[in-house]
């Protein structure tokens, strides 16, 4: 009898995943998750000792909100994260989950970055851990998952989320996006407290949205699940009726109702900040799909890394980059016909090859919809692509890459095989690492980030804007300072639309250099020309009061900076300033003393500033006679910068008019010691010896 032909088999409901992987009990987990955090360790190990930078100084190291003294129902109520700095940032994000935890941090250890840069690390591991549940959730099999699991916790690309603290909210959303997806793929699998499963998955859901909004898109994996993975519980596990799958995703839509009321409650609207990038729909959808390509393009070869990435719009559909976001996404169309046939080629079922790649088409769907916030130009920056946006998008990624490894791999002999995927994966582990120890000194500073990020992007003005802010602060690099205002000024103006945010940053900038020249005719033109392009920036007023009362006219300063204080109360720079004109042009010390302590709460942080503000409060002190307060601030001062000759002379003048001439003299002393030939000091203690007669 002739044989008959075979049929293409029915695939059969999945077995449970303990089923299929019966040899991964308690201790073969522990080991794993143990494992992805030594590999964690080992890569970000030198990015702890880094600093604060970029957003970092003003979402948690002038942030008042982050203040034990400050109501906490704040942080839920309103946008704190950038309250210290432009109202033009206020209202246009909510992020609750991300402030609440600098809170704490900062509430139990300081303003110290050391413990903030350690908690983005514990996040990126729980992140990894809980990657490689759902990837065992979806594969069946701990090895491929530990795979997954590992090339996700070392992608480079990650170095951005993790080093740089203000980009915590991609690892929180992270974390309970992962979470609330193994709680949904648990639920398809099992009836057995099922509907608490449920809850706690919309739980998850909605703590992830309130780490970062682009956890909009949960809903969306759902429905790409429903439609792509087998059901454990099905018997065609391609059958998926709408109404299943509605029922499967209207828990997590309650929970996204509810995130819009608040929301809407705190802010006053649903929208993030809106960007004019003067396009039409057309150029609009090409730019995106440009972004897209770039996205797509960094995950195949993470490599290159930059922190800013200049985004110069496609305004023509003749512009190269636009034929070739449109060539790829006529790939991608085709690739996915390809697959949607493939999947619906057998009557009987899918095909066991089409099986095997269904984690993997489902994890390119996964990098596609979780990139959908990152096409949205209209809340974006000038910096539209941005590696930290391709951390939750780079799971799926890595799940399509083991997957498709794994299926090149079967074609392989049995006896290398068995050796070929673990050295393949180590190799890759180690190449991640390297790349990841290398870029981790890039984030120590502001002045090291953007020197290094300059090298690469030397066309953003931005940039240019911060290393010239950085080399402002050292008198020897005033000339290299310039430079860069110079440039950021003449890039800014090319840019359509104009970059109106750092036109004015830069000029502003070189104001300075030119009043520390002492040429004020040019540096208040400057100034009258961000003015001019942004009339309402209150930070221009306080720039301007500040260089008149330096160039000394207090009457042209004060009524600038009292608008500057009304829009911004929170600028240090003006209330110090203030403080100053109270305590020597308006003979007010009380209104001094409560002007230079708002300053000092302004800014937490234990620099020469504060040190110069305890000074002026001991001033200040020093006038009302209140003698016990004003020792008081100027061994803060000492404290703070022991250097400073001046402190230990008003120290040492205070403590004598209070009757301490002993201590006084040792104050004076100490002055002494610091600059030796000090005019001061050294006039100071022939007055103490008059009054008091010499030292005995």
């Amino acid at each position: 009898m002739a044989r008959r032909p075979e049929a293409k088999a029915k695939l059969r409901s999945p077995q449970p995943a303990a089923i299929r992987d019966a040899r991964f009990g308690f201790g073969t987990m522990m080991l794993c998750c143990a494992a992805l955090a030594v590999l964690l360790i080992a890569a970000y190990g030198n990015s702890l000792s880094n600093g604060f930078v970029w957003d970092d100084h003003q979402q948690i190291v002038l942030n008042e909100n982050l203040r034990t003294a400050s109501p906490l129902s704040r942080i839920f109520t309103t946008d704190t994260r950038f309250d210290s700095h432009s109202q033009s940032l206020q209202g246009v994000d909510y992020r609750p989950l991300q402030m609440l935890t600098y809170r704490i941090v900062l509430g139990a250890f300081g303003p110290q970055a050391e413990p903030f840069h350690l908690v983005s690390l514990l996040f990126a591991i729980a992140c990894a851990i809980a990657a490689f549940f759902v990837a065992r959730r979806l594969l069946g099999r701990w090895q491929a998952a530990f795979a997954v699991a590992a090339l996700f916790a070392l992608y480079p690309l990650h170095t951005e989320a993790i080093d740089w603290i203000a980009a915590l909210p991609e690892l929180g959303c992270t974390l309970f996006l992962l979470i609330a997806f193994a709680l949904y793929l648990q639920a398809r699998g099992t009836t057995a407290r099922r509907r608490l499963v449920v809850v706690l998955g919309s739980l998850s859901f909605f703590l992830a949205l309130l780490w970062k909004e682009t956890a909009v898109i949960f809903p969306l994996l759902l429905v790409a699940a429903e439609v792509l993975l087998p059901s454990e519980s099905s018997t065609d596990p391609r059958q998926r009726s709408l109404r299943g799958i509605l029922f499967s995703v209207t828990p997590s839509l309650a929970a996204l109702l509810l995130y819009f009321g608040i929301r809407f409650a705190a802010l006053g609207g649903l929208e993030s900040g809106r960007r004019d990038w003067l396009l039409n729909p057309l150029t609009f959808a090409l730019n995106d799909l440009w972004l897209l390509v770039q996205y797509v393009g960094k995950l195949i070869l993470p490599l290159n890394l930059n922190a800013y990435v200049l985004l110069q719009p496609i305004r023509s559909i003749t512009d190269p980059r636009a034929l070739g976001g449109l060539a790829f996404f006529g790939v991608l169309i085709a690739a996915m016909v390809w697959l949607i046939q493939r999947a619906a080629s057998a009557q009987t079922g899918i095909t066991a090859t089409t099986s095997k790649l269904l984690p993997a088409i489902f994890g390119l769907v996964w990098t596609l919809v979780t990139l959908l916030p990152a096409m949205n130009l209209s809340a974006l920056g000038r910096n539209a692509f941005t590696e930290r946006y391709l951390f939750l998008p780079s799971f799926g990624f890595c799940i399509a890459l083991v997957v498709i490894a794994n299926a090149l791999l079967e074609r392989v002999p049995e006896s290398p095989r068995r050796y070929a995927a673990p050295v393949l994966l180590a190799v890759t582990l180690i190449g991640f690492c390297v790349v990841i120890v290398t870029r981790n000194p890039d984030w120590k500073d502001d002045a090291t980030l953007f020197g290094a990020t300059l090298a690469k992007s030397p066309d953003a003005p931005f940039v240019r804007v911060m290393v010239a802010s950085a080399q402002g602060n050292e008198p020897s690099k005033a000339s290299d300072a310039e430079v860069n205002f110079r440039a950021a000024i003449q890039l800014a103006n090319e840019e359509v639309p104009t970059d109106r945010p750092d036109l004015v940053t830069a000029s502003r900038g070189l104001a300075w250099i030119e009043a520390n020249r002492g040429d004020l005719q040019q540096s208040l033109a400057l100034l009258d020309s961000a003015s001019a392009i942004d009339p309402a920036n209150a930070d221009t007023d306080g720039e301007r009061g500040l260089i008149l009362l330096r160039a000394g006219q207090p009457a042209l300063a004060q009524p600038l900076l009292e608008r500057a204080i009304a829009a911004e109360p929170n600028n240090e720079n003006v209330l110090s300033a203030l403080g100053l004109l109270a305590r020597d042009s308006g003979h007010d010390p009380a209104r001094a003393v409560s002007l230079f302590e708002r300053a000092l709460s302004a800014h937490p942080g234990e620099d020469d500033f504060a040190a110069g503000e305890h000074n002026n409060l001991a001033a200040a002190y020093a006038d009302l006679g209140n003698w016990p307060a004003a020792i008081a601030q100027e061994r803060e001062a000492i404290r703070i910068q022991p250097t400073d000759p001046e402190f230990h002379v008003n120290l040492a003048g205070a403590l004598a008019a209070s009757g301490h001439p002993d201590e006084a003299r040792a104050e004076a002393t100490a002055a002494l010691q610091v600059s030796p030939n000090d005019p001061a000091a050294k006039s100071l203690l022939n007055e103490i010896d008059q009054r008091f007669g010499p030292a005995k």
